[in-house]
């Protein structure tokens, strides 16, 4: 297992039961693994406060992809084609049932990097959120510091 650092876009849209419509936009770095016919995804995910982040793992397989986050919040979420997946989200106000049904899952990765769609209705205890993820992932180069031989005569 090679992990290999990478770039990874985040584009995340939200609508509300009312129709509030929000969208989300960020960068961050992480690390991307092959294992067998699955691909894993990992980062830190920033928080609104800058001081704390989540722990953010994806598991791509060819026919469902499952979303483990570790944090102030935590959350396990199944994504598959035709099945609605019943979790919980984890709070520091306490436990949230959700259930998830995903209208839309495409992806596309190697070892260098790709994508994942992800569309899915949430029900979080009652409430309604349509959801919309993409996520872009590239190998991070490494970047080396130049250096100068001077040499004197």
């Amino acid at each position: 297992m090679n992990k290999v650092p990478v770039r990874i876009e985040i584009h995340t849209s939200q609508t509300l039961e009312d129709g509030t419509a929000q969208t989300y936009d960020s960068r961050e770095g992480g690390f991307l693994y092959q294992k067998g016919t699955s691909f894993y995804l990992s980062y830190l995910e920033a928080s609104e406060d800058g001081e704390t982040g989540t722990q953010t793992i994806w598991k791509v397989e060819p026919e469902q992809v499952s979303l483990i986050r570790q944090g102030e919040t935590g959350l396990r979420a199944l994504f598959k084609m035709g099945s609605a997946e019943r979790t919980a989200l984890v709070t520091p106000h306490g436990i949230l049932p959700i259930e998830i049904d995903t209208f839309h899952l495409e992806h596309d990765f190697t070892p260098e990097g790709g994508f994942l769609r992800v569309g899915y209705n949430m029900d979080i205890g009652g409430a309604m959120t349509r959801m919309e993820l993409e996520l872009r992932v590239k190998r991070q180069e490494p970047i080396f510091a130049a250096s100068k031989n001077i040499s004197k005569k």
